[in-house]
C-alpha cells in the first residue's frame, strides 16, 4: 500500500471467518484510513474504498460454508458477495465509531451556480444525477447534459423570490436565465466525466474546471465587492483549465499562459466551439490577476454576471470540442449490492 505501513497488520487475515474479522478490522483500519486521507478522499466517501483496500491487501482467501476456498482478485468479483457485505458493515461501523457525527453528514452533490433576478443574485443548485426506479430491485441512473422535458430549472433556485410579484418580463427573464445556467452546468458536469483521462496532466487540468466554477458562484453570492472581485479570478481559471485541457488532449501539451485569447488562438484547427468574441466579456488576464487581490474597478454583481454567463459558454464550447464518452443521453441500470442495503 503506497504511502502507508501495513507491517503491523497480521498477514494471516486471509482465511478467517467473518465472526473473527472484528479484531483484524480494528487493527487494520487506522492504517488504511491514513492512506485514504493522504489521497485527500472525503471522509464520508471512505468506507467502500477502505473495505476494498482491506480485501486487496489482507484477504488471501475466502471460504464460505459448503463452498471451495476462493482467492479474491478483481473487485467486480467480490463486490456482490455476502461476505463482502459483512466486511463492509464492519468497516462502516468502524468509521462511525471513529468519526461520530461527521459520517452522518450528507455532501451536496448538486452543481452550484448563480442567477440574477430583478437585479438581485440568487444561488441555483442543479441536480447532476437523475435516478428512477427499475424492475427487480434495480434503478436507472443518468448524468444528463441538459434540462429534461419534465423539469423546470427555476425550481432549483435557492430561496427564490415570489416570481408572481415581478413584472412579466422579469419572470420570463428569470426562467430563461435559470435554464441557461442549469443547462450549462449539467453539460459541463456530464462532459467532464466523459473525458478519457489516462494522461495525468490532462486529468489534473480537467479536475480544475468544475471546482473553479463552483468557487466563483460561492464568492459571488456573498455580494461583497471583494468577493465579487475574487470570483472573476475563479472564472478566469475555469476557462484556462478548459482550454488547456483541450490543448493537452489534442497535442499532448498546453501553453503556459493566462491569456485566454492566446490560448484560443493556439488551439489547433478546428477552434473551440464558441465565438472568440465571448472572451471580450471576460477581464483580460492582467486585470483578473489584480482582481484576485481585491484590486481593480470591477465590483458589481451585474458585471460579474456578464462574465459568468460568458465563462459558462466558453467552458461548454471548449468541452464540446473534446473527445469523450457521450454520457448525456445514456442511462445505466444498476442493481442493489448487498453493502447498499439500508442500515438496521
Amino acid at each position: 500500500m503506497s504511502g502507508a505501513d501495513i507491517s503491523s497488520v497480521p498477514e494471516e487475515a486471509g482465511g478467517l471467518t467473518t465472526t473473527d474479522l472484528g479484531p483484524v478490522v480494528e487493527q487494520a483500519m487506522p492504517v488504511i484510513d491514513r492512506y485514504l486521507a493522504a489521497q485527500d478522499m472525503p471522509l464520508t466517501e471512505r468506507p467502500l474504498p477502505a473495505a476494498i483496500r482491506f480485501v486487496q491487501e489482507l484477504v488471501k482467501g475466502v471460504q464460505e460454508p459448503g463452498q471451495d476456498l476462493v482467492t479474491p482478485r478483481e473487485t467486480s468479483e467480490f463486490l456482490a458477495t455476502k461476505w463482502f457485505a459483512d466486511l463492509y458493515s464492519r468497516v462502516d461501523n468502524w468509521y462511525r465509531a471513529a468519526f461520530p457525527g461527521a459520517m452522518d453528514e450528507v455532501p451536496d452533490k448538486r452543481a452550484l451556480g448563480v442567477v440574477m433576478i430583478a437585479g438581485t443574485l440568487f444561488a441555483i443548485r442543479v441536480p447532476v444525477v437523475r435516478w428512477r426506479p427499475g424492475n427487480d430491485n434495480t434503478a436507472w441512473i443518468s448524468f444528463p447534459d441538459g434540462i429534461r422535458d419534465n423539469e423546470q430549472a427555476r425550481e432549483w433556485i435557492e430561496n427564490p423570490p415570489n416570481l408572481s410579484r415581478l413584472w412579466p418580463s422579469e419572470q420570463q427573464a428569470a426562467a430563461d436565465l435559470a435554464a441557461e445556467v442549469a443547462n450549462a452546468l449539467r453539460f459541463i458536469q456530464s462532459n467532464v466525466m466523459g473525458i478519457e483521462s489516462k494522461d495525468e496532466v490532462l486529468s489534473g487540468l480537467k479536475a480544475g474546471i468544475r471546482p473553479r466554477l463552483h468557487r466563483a458562484a460561492e464568492l459571488a453570492r456573498e455580494t461583497h465587492p471583494q468577493s465579487i472581485q475574487q470570483a472573476f479570478w475563479e472564472l478566469q481559471l475555469a476557462c484556462e483549465a478548459a482550454l488547456k485541457t483541450l490543448m493537452q488532449q489534442r497535442t499532448g501539451a498546453f501553453e503556459e499562459t493566462h491569456d485566454l485569447f492566446r490560448l484560443y488562438d493556439a488551439v489547433l484547427s478546428p477552434p473551440p466551439a464558441f465565438s472568440r468574441d465571448l472572451l471580450k466579456r471576460m477581464p483580460r488576464w492582467q486585470e483578473a490577476v489584480e482582481l484576485r487581490y481585491g484590486q481593480g474597478p470591477r465590483k458589481s454583481v451585474s458585471e460579474f454576471m456578464v462574465s459568468y454567463r460568458a465563462a459558462l459558454a466558453i467552458v461548454r464550447g471548449t468541452l464540446s470540442s473534446m473527445r469523450k464518452w457521450g454520457l448525456g443521453n445514456a442511462e445505466f441500470q444498476i442493481g442493489r449490492l448487498p453493502w447498499m442495503e439500508p442500515r438496521a
